[in-house]
């Protein structure tokens, strides 16, 4: 939320490319998340309206991210690459992450993988009790069992795990043209608990045994054209083919309730950017 505003008031680009479009919901959204945070270089905020750069749905702001881009060898080939990890008490969290990135003088790749493994996340011990977690629910097709949790801190069924992949190619025929692919692959691996209404109710009548985002998938296939002008047209021109899949689905059941409620959402959109930049040599006076 940015200045009172949300879900379709604001926007959020990958790359140039705007990942939320006209069919994405009126709430709260939560796909930010399948961009990789391991595989960004730099982050921008737009405050207030972004729509002579962005279109008009960026009423509130803008949440522009560029990602990890290759860069081209002054001579020879060159190979760098980065690992990183890391483990955390506070929700057991396991992430791995590696980039590795080759060039020559006409072309350049990079890729990068990062795997995200969250368990159950514990709560502060001087917080509200209001998102404490005194008792949990394991679904079954017998019957749901309800449990007492041994440490009300621990938020029960709160984890998940996630899979990022990046490819990235670009292609540098002449000193004023390049080219460059890039390819965008995020999957939860697991379920995402909806924690807040996994809470509803008590232990002796829960309200839900399951309310889960089924496994979230975004995919996105770019190919930009970079080129520098003689001055005439353009001193800069910039064009973005996109296309990019969405799959999203919610799945929720009441407590010893038959009835499965499952919603799936398979999206395919494509986008097509073309930017000029022309510099004026008058001056005001």
């Amino acid at each position: 939320m940015i200045r009172g505003f949300s879900a379709n008031r604001l926007l959020y680009a990958v790359d140039g490319v705007r990942v939320n479009t006209a069919i994405f919901r009126g709430g709260n959204l939560h796909n930010v998340i399948s961009i990789d945070p391991l595989a960004i270089q730099n982050t921008e905020v737009l405050f207030g309206p972004g729509s002579v750069m962005f279109g008009s749905d960026a009423l509130g702001g803008v949440m522009a991210f560029e990602t990890l881009k290759p860069n081209f060898s002054d001579s020879g080939l060159s190979i760098n690459g980065n690992l990183f990890g890391r483990f955390a008490s506070s929700n057991h969290e396991k992430t791995f992450h590696g980039d590795i990135s080759l060039a020559t003088e006409k072309w350049a790749f990079l890729t990068s993988v990062s795997h995200f493994d969250y368990g159950d996340l514990k709560m502060g011990k001087h917080g509200p009790d209001d998102y404490s977690r005194s008792w949990y629910v394991i679904p079954s097709a017998d019957g749901d069992l309800v449990l007492e949790n041994p440490d009300p801190l621990i938020q029960k069924t709160s984890g998940y795990t996630q899979l990022n992949l990046m490819q990235k190619i670009s292609f540098n025929p002449s000193h004023k043209t390049d080219w460059e692919y890039g390819f965008h692959y995020s999957r939860c691996l697991s379920d995402i608990p909806r924690y807040d209404r996994l809470i509803q109710g008590s232990l002796d009548k829960p309200r839900y045994a399951i309310w889960n985002y089924g496994p979230q998938v975004w995919m996105m296939n770019q190919l930009t054209l970079n080129q520098l002008g003689n001055g005439k047209l353009y001193d800069q021109m910039s064009i973005k083919l996109a296309q990019q899949y969405f799959e999203e689905s919610r799945i929720n059941r009441r407590f010893n309730n038959s009835g499965l409620f499952d919603r799936v959402e398979k999206v395919n959109a494509w986008s097509l950017n073309a930017d000029w930049v022309k510099t004026s040599t008058k001056k005001a006076s």
